[in-house]
């Protein structure tokens, strides 16, 4: 969390260097909901998808009552292309994000709600020691500024995720039980094949 702050500053400091003759926003994401994040190491919501979709329990570090908001990709991406679009915010700080804060026990229980399964919760210990208790993105400036807000609901992106999961499960399923027919089918062909004693009667 310090890194993130220091870098947001360091990151400020160059934007306000006066040195350039046009000044654009400095945008700062708050939660990002979308399956490719799944490749970068993003734990929440996207491992507990993962862990319902396999029937496994779904970990919950701490108690689940730090809460988080999480913004489906697309309305960031719409943010942002406002952003740099938008005169009015030039030189400014503009927060994107959900302010819909729901707590990490309740997004766990939507996924296996929204997945059917029958998955139990596994409270852990905290997964770090500045693991934040609360997120909610203050986006007042966005609205006020570029007429932005997002659209897609929390239910809603977690379907999305839930779906690209689910096909990728399968395909990885699909592409594993091939190479096992094919690793058999070697197998089987190493076994016709004459030894060599075999080769020297012959010959």
């Amino acid at each position: 969390m310090e890194r993130r702050r220091y870098a947001l500053r360091l990151a400020y400091t160059g934007h306000s260097f006066r040195g350039f003759q046009r000044q654009p926003g400095l945008i700062t994401v708050q939660g990002c909901l979308e399956a490719a994040l799944a490749h970068i190491g993003i734990r929440a919501p996207l491992e507990p998808a993962l862990e319902a979709l396999r029937g496994e329990p779904l970990t919950v570090y701490g108690d689940g009552s730090q809460t988080r908001s999480l913004c489906f990709v697309s309305d960031l991406v719409d943010g942002i292309v406002r952003a740099m679009e938008a005169p009015s915010a030039r030189e400014e700080v503009i927060n994107l994000g959900n302010p819909d804060e729901r707590t990490v026990l309740e997004v766990a229980r939507l996924i296996a709600e929204l997945t059917g399964a029958a998955s139990n919760v596994l409270f852990t210990e905290p997964a770090v020691a500045d693991d934040p208790q609360r997120r909610r993105p203050d986006i007042t400036k966005a609205g006020r500024l570029l007429g932005w807000k997002p659209r897609v609901p929390l239910h809603e992106g977690l379907g999305i995720t839930i779906a690209y999961f689910r096909d990728e499960l399968a395909a990885g399923e699909a592409a594993a039980q091939r190479s096992r027919l094919t690793i058999a089918s070697i197998g089987a062909a190493d076994r016709d094949l004459p030894d060599d004693d075999q080769l020297q009667e012959s010959a």
